[in-house]
């Protein structure tokens, strides 16, 4: 069990340090999976926080019209608090990659998505294909998960920041979560010392029911990692050239492209563009591995995921758009 983080301290002085707030963004990365994390006050907060990371000084921070959704006001409205001029790409019921295409330049500071369901009809285009635009460009890409903790998920998929709630990720007190590369996490870590990143600091005794739960929460963990790593070893047992590797947060699937006849990559489009969606972390895919994070499922939803998977591989894998 990981030691809880005695915040008791900060919380008789009503102060929350940036030392404390370093331990438990260290907890919450570790149960994420992420490099890093910081917590702020509501989610509202944390995207705030998220924004000013990529020091956008004046730039624009391009998202689609349609992701124009109410964080305390709208989204359009939040980001120029942070120094971003806000840029809505193509219309609320439609956009296609050429929109995105056109709106993505060398002046972007960043590319930013909001997962949400209900939002995918306005769009021609999903996640993959609209990181992968960004990153073409080198333009870093915010994902924002208000609504559903399945969705913090998308950390393994590549999004270089994601910003999740507190709330519906943990069922637990309003903190937003600011999770992934561990330079744009310090920029938002070093954005809450100074101008409105002050507002978003959090409460001391939410960061310390937050971290209690987190702790109390590991060995029911590690136990039930290890049975659905044991009951996907079995339900996809037999299928040529995949192996099974135990990692952090789920499962590592590894292909031999010859005998599967597909690639990691081919695989993750595949499981990505499907009827349900199941977005995997495909950064080592080059090399024949994709993620797969099992520890933020619920029991329906990891059968979902089991035979989501073993349905997709027992049917010919369309090469991916890009290698």
């Amino acid at each position: 069990m990981r030691e809880v983080i005695d915040l008791a301290p900060a919380i008789s002085r009503g102060l929350a340090t940036e030392p404390l707030l370093a331990d438990a963004g260290a907890a919450v990365a570790g149960t994420l999976g992420a490099e890093a994390a910081t917590l702020a006050h509501g989610f509202a907060g944390a995207v705030l926080l998220a924004a000013m990371a990529v020091r956008p000084g004046g730039r624009p921070i391009a998202f689609l019209a349609a992701h124009d959704i109410e964080i305390a006001g709208p989204l359009r409205a939040l980001l120029p608090l942070a120094g971003a001029v806000p840029r809505a790409v193509g219309s609320v019921d439609r956009t296609s990659r050429d929109d995105v295409e056109a709106a993505l330049t060398a002046e972007t500071a960043a590319a930013l998505w909001v997962a949400d369901d209900r939002l995918a009809a306005a769009s021609l285009l999903g996640l993959p294909d609209f990181r992968h635009t960004a990153h073409r460009r080198g333009i870093p890409t915010l994902v924002l998960a208000p609504g559903s903790a399945a969705v913090e998920a998308l950390l393994d998929a590549g999004a270089d920041l994601v910003v999740l709630d507190a709330v519906t990720t943990f069922a637990g007190p309003p903190l937003g979560i600011v999770a992934g590369r561990a330079d744009l996490v310090a920029g938002a870590t070093a954005a809450r010392a100074s101008g409105p990143g002050r507002l978003s600091l959090p409460a001391p005794d939410h960061l310390a029911t937050l971290v209690a739960a987190l702790a109390a929460d590991d060995d029911e963990r590690a136990a039930l990692l290890q049975e659905r790593r044991s009951q996907l070893a079995v339900h996809l047992a037999g299928y040529p050239g995949l192996s099974l590797q135990p990692s952090a947060t789920g499962i590592t699937v590894e292909l031999d492209p010859e005998t599967a006849g597909c690639t990691a990559r081919d695989l993750a489009w595949a499981l990505a563009g499907g009827r349900p969606a199941l977005p995997t972390d495909d950064r080592d895919s080059a090399a024949g591995r994709l993620t797969l994070d099992l520890a933020r499922l619920d029991a329906r939803q990891f059968a979902t995921v089991r035979d989501t998977l073993a349905r997709t591989l027992a049917q010919p894998i369309p090469p991916a758009p890009w290698p």
